[in-house]
């Protein structure tokens, strides 16, 4: 008598499917590096910026602004830009704007504290 061939069951075959899935799917990014924000930042002002601006780093990120009227505007301007950019990339970027005013210096732009992921260098 010859035996029969075992037919695979169905346990095996969703198995192969669950894990195929699960490969498949992305995963959230934990942090961003310094370079990849930088590059973000950089972006962001640009188009928001119409001129050439001097871009700061660390711990407010943004640029300098000749005057303070419409400051607000253009530091939310670059945190949207900034989201868009990073949404692009495959990383979801929230932070709030923010404005630094000191004598003689305006900056739009946002305080690293309050980007949702840690900046690894």
């Amino acid at each position: 008598m010859a035996a029969k061939p075992k037919k695979a069951t169905a346990k095996k075959s969703t198995a192969k499917k669950a894990t195929a899935k699960k490969a498949t799917a992305r995963t959230a990014a934990r942090s961003i590096r310094k370079a990849d924000l930088t590059k973000l930042v950089t972006a962001a002002v640009r188009a928001t910026s119409n001129r050439p601006a001097k871009i700061i780093r660390e711990p407010i990120w943004g640029f300098v602004l000749d005057t303070e009227a419409g400051a607000l505007d253009a530091a939310r301007a670059v945190t949207e830009r900034l989201g868009e950019g990073g949404r692009g990339a495959g990383i979801n970027l929230t932070v709030k704007p923010t404005v630094v005013l000191q004598p003689g210096i305006t900056i739009a732009g946002f305080i690293q504290r309050d980007l949702n992921l840690p900046v690894r260098f």
